[in-house]
């Protein structure tokens, strides 16, 4: 079976499973669909086993087709990771780093890439944002390097190791424009009217501030506005009438620097440390060591000014 199976035929399963119909991953292969049809029919008969269920709807992954394709990408990154581990005999600075984070952590991943960046230009990136589930599920498939999550999200999945990287708070950020800048004590009881932008009720961030007020006996104040865009938060916040949640490693991007401002509003250490999180006996390339090396060291500071 080791000789017959060939990297077309991982190929053409992904591909499938991925269009969802041999038609669809044929004219994506540019390849003709009878082409794909028999080689997907030959590798079942080898294997002895249906891979997909077909109907008139298209083609879905049998439970055995799930797992040849699962550890059939493994197959392929790690041959991958083998062809960037010869690179790096000759240039250990040369790679792609894909990068996995929630849209809220935009501003410390920016400064890894942009300082990395400096030190070893040949390095290049792909940063992709999403939910910490989504983003769990790419490492696992081996679509993402590394993702910059909540340590604790992370812990409780056997399959995944966690480096803790700094340990952050959630403030209250607002505008250096708005009123409630220039105060010196604030209260949470005092923010209950505010213009507030925060995410939806099924968001980290949201949870973590309700648990805040409620652990001060306060309902949860009402949004105004509603969104999970960070870019949308930092505009409306430079209005001056606004304010949300964010961690207080928001505020060490240098373009946010004066513009922003933390209030003094006591949260408690509520979200835990953050971590790059990677998929347990994966080794890393040398690229992927050299941005991790920049991250702990930002970390560092980051944890240190707190």
């Amino acid at each position: 079976m080791s000789r017959r199976l060939k990297l077309r035929d991982l190929h053409m399963l992904e591909a499938v499973s991925a269009a969802g119909s041999m038609a669809r991953a044929a004219e994506q292969l540019a390849i003709s669909q009878p082409t794909i049809s028999k080689a997907i029919a030959d590798l079942e008969r080898d294997l002895g086993v249906a891979l997909f269920d077909r109907s008139s709807r298209g083609a879905e992954l049998t439970p055995s087709g799930y797992i040849l394709l699962r550890r059939g990408r493994a197959m392929l990154d790690e041959l991958q990771q083998g062809l960037q581990e010869i690179e790096n005999l000759s240039d250990p600075t040369v790679g792609e780093v894909r990068v996995g984070a929630v849209d809220a952590w935009s501003a410390y991943i920016s400064i890894v890439v942009e300082r990395t960046s400096r030190r070893y230009p040949k390095i290049i990136y792909k940063v992709v944002f999403g939910d910490s589930d989504t983003l769990f599920t790419a490492l696992r498939n081996r679509t993402v390097d590394v993702v910059i999550s909540r340590a604790v999200l992370a812990r409780s999945q056997p399959d995944l190791d966690t480096e803790v990287l700094f340990h952050d708070r959630v403030t209250v950020v607002t505008s250096a424009a708005h009123p409630l800048a220039r105060r010196r004590n604030i209260a949470l009881r005092d923010l209950l009217d505010e213009r507030w932008v925060i995410g939806p009720p099924d968001s980290f961030l949201y949870q973590l501030m309700l648990e805040a007020f409620q652990a001060k006996g306060l309902p949860m104040p009402k949004a105004m506005v509603t969104t999970l865009s960070i870019q949308l938060r930092l505009d409306l916040l430079q209005s001056g009438y606004f304010v949300t949640v964010d961690t207080s490693a928001m505020m060490d991007h240098p373009g946010r620097k004066g513009r922003i401002k933390a209030l003094p509003v006591d949260l408690g250490d509520i979200a835990g440390p953050m971590a790059a999180v990677t998929l347990k006996g994966r080794q890393p390339s040398g690229a992927l060591k050299l941005v991790l090396n920049e991250a702990r060291a930002i970390g560092r500071s980051i944890s240190v000014g707190k």
